[in-house]
């Protein structure tokens, strides 16, 4: 079944340190729309909630003109930006969007059902230089419903801590078991499987001959380091399989970024809580970030047999398109497969991306 995550890992409400400082909604009771956001389309104002005491939040009321709120945004530098957002959605009829859009920049993403999320990032944007984007979130033309809008804002990802260690002799030994030593644009997919199947082997098979060295490699004082503390302690302190999909997600998050690559933390959450955990990483070859689900042994693939990532996936399943066909079992060990769980978890929950620096 799915698993309940740690705690400590995951708040649906977690700190953003890297906000780009663009206003948030909140208006006083005299203030017709909130600070620095721009009103298009056809209406005189826009209505109203209460959100606390004396202060308050716009309501978009759809019809025959688009609704739309923006606000022009500088990007201060190159390199990738997450898009935050939360709100509530009451479509009968129409679409609902969010969208960033600049020179080299124009992302949107659309709803055309009822939703309501928490605090998550909807999409991420890449600059090569500084450059000023326009964030709107709205209604289109025709659109019955209402939007309540509670947060949207740009954030820069920040992947890696400044290492002081010597990763040479992490990977010198992860490559005299594993056969993994370099990345580059014919391997780097696959290596990034044969690191999964050693996570696996040993953390499922610590005892079996064919986890035994990489268990007791990842188990040695070698790996005893921040850089890969999650992995050492599962391998030295637990005993059980509590919480696989977290400690096997985290472990490969910590060994991949020893080669440098960045990596996501995905989350599938119900009310705010993670109930399940996998990655997202960057090949820089493809210029794609591919999920990748130790737990189940999947990868997740378009028509074409393409990996795809979570903007992808959820894309997909907003068109209703998204189908096991979608997902296919990579011979790198599981703990588990289940395809209604698998069904139901991209149909039935939210998402919620995180960032592990190391």
């Amino acid at each position: 079944m799915i698993i309940s995550l740690l705690a400590t890992i995951l708040s649906c409400q977690g700190t953003f340190g890297d906000e780009i400082k663009n206003p948030g909604f909140v208006m006083d009771e005299n203030e017709t729309l909130p600070n620095a956001w721009v009103l298009e389309g056809k209406v005189a104002s826009v209505k109203k909630s209460v959100f606390e005491k004396n202060s308050y939040k716009p309501v978009l009321t759809g019809g025959k003109s688009p609704v739309v709120l923006s606000q022009e945004i500088t990007l201060p530098d190159s390199g990738s930006y997450f898009v935050i957002g939360k709100f509530r959605a009451e479509i009968e009829k129409g679409t609902f969007f969010i969208q960033a859009k600049g020179e080299s920049v124009d992302k949107r993403i659309e709803f055309t059902i009822s939703k309501e999320i928490c605090k998550r990032t909807l999409f991420s944007v890449h600059t090569t230089g500084p450059e000023i984007i326009k964030l709107s979130i709205g209604l289109v033309a025709n659109t019955l419903g209402l939007v309540f809008p509670d947060t949207l804002f740009v954030y820069k990802e920040q992947y890696f801590k400044n290492v002081a260690l010597n990763l040479d002799k992490m990977k010198s030994e992860i490559a005299a078991i594993t056969g993994v030593s370099s990345f580059d644009a014919g391997t780097f997919d696959q290596n990034v499987e044969t690191i999964a199947t050693s996570i696996n082997a040993s953390l499922l098979n610590k005892t079996g001959q064919e986890g035994q060295a990489i268990a007791s490699l990842y188990a040695s004082d070698l790996f005893k380091s921040e850089q890969t503390s999650y992995l050492h302690t599962y391998m030295v302190d637990e005993k059980d399989r509590n919480a696989y999909c977290q400690k096997s997600s985290l472990s490969l998050d910590e060994i991949l970024k020893l080669y440098k690559i960045p990596v996501r933390q995905i989350h599938w959450q119900k009310n705010c809580s993670g109930i399940h955990q996998f990655t997202e990483y960057w090949n820089p070859y493809d210029k794609q970030w591919k999920l990748i689900d130790l737990y189940y042994g999947i990868r997740y693939v378009d028509n074409e047999l393409n990996y795809l990532g979570f903007e992808e996936v959820e894309k997909l399943v907003r068109e209703n398109n998204f189908s096991m066909g979608n997902v296919i079992k990579r011979d790198m060990g599981r703990l588990y497969f289940d395809e209604k769980e698998i069904m139901d978890g991209w149909q039935y929950t939210d998402l919620a991306v995180r960032i592990i620096r190391k």
